[in-house]
């Protein structure tokens, strides 16, 4: 699977010569499931005329998404994370695609651009059939399958192999990074993450996060001084709290948060807060895209006084995303926060506001 790679990796000073040379290797295997693979076109009629389709979106373009609304990403930058946590800078996609149920297997490299005996390349390189078309060949795809010991059998979705992963990467790292960023998708049981290394076997789920997250040393993280039960028990009774308190906005050509807006109960709020209470408010907002008509739509935040707190614990989330730089609340306030933004407009709007790594809202 690397013989023809080997010569670039040592021309574009990544490996030294003879590395791959040996028996074997760690490979990191990442699978999805219950989604809906690489689907759309594939340029198997030799065109490459149209970019439309996921499969095209995610072979073929760097910097360019095809998703909007809810769905998560935007820039189409992160399929390159596959690329940089390679030492090799390579690895393979093997899709099965819900919407005609194929099997495609595709690999790529990005190197750098380089010279061999006088030939110069470019920086990038495909494992594919002649013509660029993905590999379809059922035979080639069970013995890509049964070498790197892929799971995916008949379920739609998509299996990367990632080719000697960079030293940092472990089973415990991985298991810190997916509870840090998607905790909330996790908690609400929107995401279950299994994690396998040499024989042991680890899942993280709705019902056991909590207790998983505490056993964990978090040192050198950002959840370092983080009261994890504490925190990730206010973050469940958020997302399994019943009851919202409906923010009114009286004016939406100048939307202001008042005492009116609280329907006479601002100091019942107050009281139920300095005691301790989880208070959940919904408030509306109107978006106005250029050109389009008003559209309606709100999000929904939760607020918990902590006395012990020094400044606050808040959380951003949108479409199950922890955007994780953002931070709005007065330093000095003694509270955890949660933002929960899932309504259509609202997260097409805050999806298109987002930095590159999705950390943070930008208003420009």
């Amino acid at each position: 699977y690397l013989q023809d790679l080997d010569s670039h990796l040592i021309a574009s000073n990544l490996i030294e010569a003879n590395k791959l040379n040996t028996a074997s290797f760690p490979i990191l295997i990442i699978e999805d499931f219950g989604t809906s693979g690489l689907d759309g076109e594939t340029r198997e009629d030799g065109r490459f005329i149209s970019d439309s389709g996921n499969f095209n979106g995610f072979w073929w373009c760097e910097g360019k998404s095809q998703k909007s609304g809810k769905e998560r990403g935007r820039w189409g930058l992160g399929k390159t994370t596959f690329h940089v946590a390679s030492q090799l800078r390579s690895f393979w996609g093997l899709t099965i695609r819900r919407d005609d149920n194929r099997q495609l297997l595709m690999g790529k490299a990005l190197l750098k651009t380089h010279s061999i005996k006088d030939k110069t390349f470019l920086y990038y390189g495909y494992y594919a059939d002649n013509g660029y078309k993905p590999i379809l060949n059922s035979s080639d795809i069970e013995k890509f399958k049964s070498i790197f010991k892929v799971d995916r059998n008949a379920q739609p979705g998509l299996s990367l192999v990632i080719p000697l992963p960079n030293l940092e990467i472990n089973a415990q790292e991985i298991k810190k990074a997916v509870i840090i960023h998607y905790f909330y998708a996790i908690l609400k049981g929107t995401l279950e993450i299994r994690i396998k290394n040499n024989g042991n076997f680890d899942e993280i789920n709705s019902n056991n996060l909590i207790s998983i997250a505490t056993l964990i040393n978090w040192q050198k993280t950002s959840w370092e001084k983080t009261e994890v039960n504490e925190f990730l028990t206010f973050i469940s009774a958020s997302i399994n709290n019943k009851e919202t308190h409906e923010i009114k906005i009286r004016d939406d050509s100048n939307p202001q948060i008042n005492e009116e807006s609280f329907n006479g109960k601002l100091e019942e709020f107050r009281e139920l807060l300095n005691s301790g209470q989880l208070l959940p408010f919904r408030i509306p907002v109107s978006i106005t895209e250029i050109g389009k008509a008003t559209q309606k739509s709100f999000f929904d935040t939760y607020i918990q006084k902590f006395a012990k707190l020094s400044k606050p614990d808040e959380y951003y989330i949108r479409s199950g995303i922890n955007i994780s730089d953002y931070k709005a609340l007065p330093s000095a306030s003694p509270v955890r926060a949660l933002l929960i933004a899932e309504d259509d407009e609202i997260t097409n709007f805050l999806g298109d506001a987002e930095t590159p790594a999705h950390t943070d809202w930008n208003d420009r």
